[in-house]
């Protein structure tokens, strides 16, 4: 073993030592990640229960045709850009 693979070594064992270190989230940081995973887990299992929702759905086929249009003239605007540096 070199020495540049004794330091890796040491510094290895080192963040577990010292959580503040890079390789081990502060300890808030973890405590922060369980209360939202925490809370994420009550609201799931608060969703399961109760009744089927029946709100109607709205008709989003004419959103579709818009956003066909939108893309189709972006495409068209490739092209246009694309002939025009060809031809500069």
């Amino acid at each position: 073993m070199n020495k540049h693979t004794i330091i890796r070594a040491a510094n290895t064992a080192n963040h577990l030592k010292h959580p503040g270190l890079p390789g081990r989230p502060p300890r808030h940081t973890r405590k922060t990640l369980m209360l939202l995973a925490g809370g994420a887990a009550v609201l799931l299992l608060a969703g399961c229960g109760g009744k089927p929702i029946t709100t109607p759905v709205p008709d989003l086929v004419p959103v579709g045709e818009g956003l066909r249009v939108i893309g189709y003239a972006l495409v068209a605007a490739a092209v246009v850009l694309t002939f025009g540096k060809i031809l500069r």
